[in-house]
């Protein structure tokens, strides 16, 4: 199964992409120590340690999505900012998603908690040849709130530096295609970075930006939850 969506191309103009298969790189921080010390806390709440760091999960193609509003039951998931990499089998792009996940679902099969959720995703994508040579510098950040008219409040904060090299995500991707590319058609997340304070936590909105400083601009996507009732 297969899921088209239309973007935003900087300097080309519009463009849709089918999208055909879809990868979530996990446990892809650079800091393999710190990589371990999370799988730690993780267990330590039940959460099932990866069979091996990183670790591609496959998920349906269909969960990307590009709407504002994306339906979750119960309020037990939430949102992480990454690097989204696609591959039309013409360009390779940069782009902005989150993996939203189930997080009570999580500690029975990270896999699991992963597939049921949708994907969001920006609707504007960069080259990823304009950004190869630079992407230490790019930032990542996300905000979440509970009531339309509060202020965000910042739950990430920092950069694709603080992720395994995207280049080497590539080419250990299930689906790579060789000579730094993907096969065509395919869509991967590359990783996320750690909470500010609080802990992982449901939000009903949610925002993420990725900055580049040195081209000077930014991607940004907001969405909302709506909680279907978990019905037993």
């Amino acid at each position: 199964m297969s899921s088209t969506l239309s973007f935003e191309r900087v300097g080309h103009g519009p463009l849709s992409i089918t999208i055909r298969q879809a990868v979530i790189a996990g446990w892809t921080g650079r800091d393999r120590a710190a990589v371990d010390h999370h799988i730690a806390e993780l267990a330590a709440i039940g959460v099932p340690p990866p069979s091996e760091v990183p670790l591609f999960y496959r998920i349906s193609a269909q969960l990307l999505t590009s709407e504002t509003v994306i339906q979750v039951v119960d309020a037990t998931s939430s949102g992480e900012v990454e690097p989204l990499l696609i591959d039309d089998g013409e360009t390779l792009y940069l782009g902005l998603g989150s993996d939203h996940t189930d997080r009570e679902l999580e500690s029975h099969s990270v896999a699991l908690s992963k597939q049921v959720c949708a994907k969001p995703v920006a609707t504007t994508l960069w080259d990823y040849r304009d950004v190869r040579d630079h992407l230490d510098d790019i930032l990542l950040r996300s905000f979440v709130r509970e009531d339309p008219a509060a202020e965000w409040t910042a739950y990430q904060d920092g950069g694709v530096a603080k992720i395994r090299p995207l280049d080497q995500l590539v080419a250990a991707c299930p689906f790579a295609a060789g000579d730094g590319r993907l096969e065509p058609g395919t869509a991967m997340m590359c990783g996320t970075l750690g909470v500010l304070s609080g802990g992982v936590r449901p939000a009903r909105f949610f925002r993420m930006e990725m900055h580049d400083p040195v081209l000077d601009r930014t991607l940004v996507h907001e969405y909302e939850t709506a909680s279907l009732p978990a019905v037993k």
